[in-house]
């Protein structure tokens, strides 16, 4: 080939390709344009019995729905929750038992534009039906979604749920749930103290929820921090939501453990127990005044990591109960899942205290996932309660009740609440109870037949907190408090900043602007109180009188303390008193002696009641022009020493000039 012949076939590869890659990136580009082929579950019957229907209710949206299918495949009963946990990621094992397909374009959507899909099951004591799909026994089994292209090709999208098989069985236990939602939003107060409105949508679908399912027993856990928020909220923008949760709250079990969500074990970490105990204070002060409610002092709720301080401070409180995570304690050799009370022990010689375990798996169905919870939020709460019916299966004649704790990030939906909750009232499986119902099942055997001992797993590194910032902090606060009437609103305000600095998970720089928010507000309270500037008093007597007018520009009343004093001068009447500024102008007289004549410093204070915050100084010069008693004798004495010198004098001269003169003598 020669070298002309060898470019011209060069350069035609090169268009071949540039032309090649030129269709794919448009083809990529009409991709992108198209829809996402996408289902979601739209509702489910939740649990089906003998000779029941399930019926699936699902929205579909194809990019080329005349060219795709749906079908819904049933598969065989699972034997594990290891199993089970694996349907959730999209793996099902076995043949399915029942398949059920057809064209997309030919499935009526219903008014609300989802496809209906209906599975009957088999009464066993009937003659077989070969339209209804026949199970052998109790259980749950996966159900299987998808979307696909006509005629069973390639997969577009697909989801698993599941079919809870339950007929009548006298000897069924069902298995208590004890929900545990919390109220919750991120802390609102800014490093520069000043509070923020929460996202109100979520916290309405919570308040709502409860409202709506008020026979559902459960518990809640609201956050402090967030229902003061809401009451706070300018124009009244939380009080419905507000006035939806005190209703909903009636007969269900509250718990609250700290204002805003905090890791206690960093605070004791940080030499902050008493940080813990103010936290808790706040807590029960809030709730009691917001939602007029009493909150369960027995019950603890741990989320996080748990230490033997801890368990001493829980038991040192006067709690005697706790709910901890799975992860905080060491793992057991249990063939099913733990869902009872036992005994927590600490590495100490204290005696344990009960404790119910948090089920990770069932926190995990509140999180979004989109492994696990492609189908939409629906899909989210019906895996949830397939979850319930496996551990039920799991021992079926034990009584039992296991902990499904909201963990604080969820983002409340409200399609999830609703199929949850209406799903656990139905089922006939699980009982919904309160922590305390849970607490009162009886607690699990150990391998010695007495009640079971767990002890906590080692616990990982904290949160680290300036412990020497926020006692500093504290103590300026509570110097501030002796100052003003109980209540008083801007210590309130201070010790919200304090308490949210404490808060789990907020930037460090967040974290430290609320903890210099405390002294910066505080001083800009003090600037508005003032004392007169340096200034002279003249006293023409040995005693007189310093006017000392203090000037507040305050709306509330301070009690404090003002105090003078100096190395020449003496106070008769004391130089320390104890002074209420409830007006604009305070005057205070004090009574002064000079012990001698000139000019003498005089230092004044105003200071907090114990001295430990100062309010403001000032310095007057006194000047003393009255002589004292000594000076006077000694003026008189010297007076009167002259006046008999002088007259002496005066004396001896006149003699001199009156004596005669002598005459000479002769030779």
């Amino acid at each position: 080939m020669s070298a002309v012949a060898r470019v011209l076939a060069a350069t035609a590869l090169v268009g071949l390709l540039l032309a090649t890659g030129t269709a794919e990136a448009q083809e990529g580009a009409r991709e992108a344009d198209r829809p996402k082929d996408r289902l979601t579950l739209a509702s489910k019957t939740p649990w089906v019995g003998r000779g029941g229907e399930l019926v699936l209710r699902i929205h579909a949206d194809a990019a080329a729905p005349a060219e795709t299918e749906l079908a819904v495949a049933v598969h065989g009963r699972l034997t594990s929750r290891s199993q089970f946990v694996r349907t959730l990621e999209g793996s099902v094992q076995g043949s399915p038992l029942e398949v059920v397909s057809g064209p997309l374009s030919q499935l009526g959507p219903d008014p609300a534009g989802a496809l209906s899909v209906k599975l009957p099951v088999q009464d066993p004591a009937l003659p077989r039906d070969p339209g209804r799909v026949l199970l052998s026994r109790e259980g749950v089994y996966p159900v299987r979604v998808e979307l696909r292209e006509l005629g069973g090709g390639q997969v577009l999208a697909g989801f698993t749920t599941h079919l809870i098989y339950a007929p009548d069985n006298p000897n069924r236990k069902s298995l208590g749930v004890a929900l545990v939602l919390p109220f919750h939003a991120p802390p609102t107060t800014e490093g520069s103290g000043e509070r923020t409105l929460p996202d109100i949508e979520p916290l309405r679908h919570v308040a709502d929820a409860l409202s709506t399912h008020r026979g559902v027993a459960l518990t809640v856990d609201p956050t402090p921090e967030t229902v003061e928020a809401l009451a706070e909220a300018p124009r009244g923008e939380g009080d419905d939501v507000l006035a939806d949760l005190r209703a909903a709250l009636a007969g269900r079990q509250v718990v609250s453990s700290t204002y805003v969500v905090t890791d206690a074990r960093s605070l004791l970490a940080a030499g902050l127990r008493d940080e813990l105990t103010a936290q808790r204070a706040r807590a029960r002060q809030v709730l009691g005044e917001a939602l007029a409610v009493r909150t369960d002092p027995r019950t603890w709720m741990l989320p996080g990591t748990v230490d033997n301080e801890l368990l001493e401070l829980a038991r040192s409180s006067q709690v005697d109960r706790v709910v901890v995570t799975e992860s905080a304690l060491e793992p057991t050799d249990r063939t099913v899942t733990l869902a009872q009370p036992f005994s927590l022990a600490s590495r100490r010689s204290a005696p344990p205290i009960a404790a119910l375990a948090a089920d990770p798996g069932l926190s995990e169905h509140f999180v979004a996932n989109p492994d696990r919870h492609s189908g939409g939020p629906v899909l989210a709460a019906h895996q949830f309660l397939a979850d319930l019916a496996v551990i039920h299966f799991d021992s079926p004649g034990t009584e039992r009740a296991a902990v499904a704790l909201a963990p604080a990030r969820w983002k409340p939906d409200p399609a999830f609440l609703e199929a949850l909750l209406s799903g656990v009232a139905q089922s006939p499986l699980v009982d919904p109870v309160t922590l305390d119902e849970a607490f009162a099942v009886p607690a699990a055997k150990g391998p010695s037949g007495s009640r079971l001992v767990r002890r906590l797993a080692p616990a990982d590194d904290v949160e680290q907190l300036s412990g020497r910032a926020i006692r500093s902090a504290r103590d300026d606060l509570e110097a501030f408090g002796s100052l003003v009437e109980p209540g008083n609103a801007v210590e309130a305000v201070l010790d919200r900043a304090l308490l949210s600095s404490q808060a789990s998970g907020i930037p460090q720089a967040r974290r430290r602007a609320l903890i210099e928010s405390v002294g910066n507000g505080i001083r800009a309270q003090f600037a508005q109180i003032s004392l007169p500037g340096n200034r002279s008093v003249t006293l023409t007597a040995r005693t007189g009188e310093i006017p000392i007018t203090i000037q507040s520009r305050l709306d509330y009343p301070v009690r404090a303390t003002l105090r003078v004093e100096s190395d020449k001068l003496t106070f008769p009447e004391g130089g320390r008193r104890e002074v209420l500024l409830a007006n604009t102008n305070t005057p205070e007289r004090f009574s002064v002696r000079a012990r001698t004549s000139g000019a003498f410093p005089v230092r004044v204070v105003l200071e907090s009641p114990e001295g430990d915050l100062v309010l403001g100084r000032s310095l007057f010069t006194v000047r003393s022009t009255a002589a004292s008693g000594v000076g006077v004798a000694l003026s008189v004495g010297a007076v009167g020493f002259l006046a008999v010198w002088w007259a002496g004098h005066v004396v001896q001269a006149r003699r001199g000039r009156e004596k005669p003169a002598v005459a000479p003598a002769d030779g």
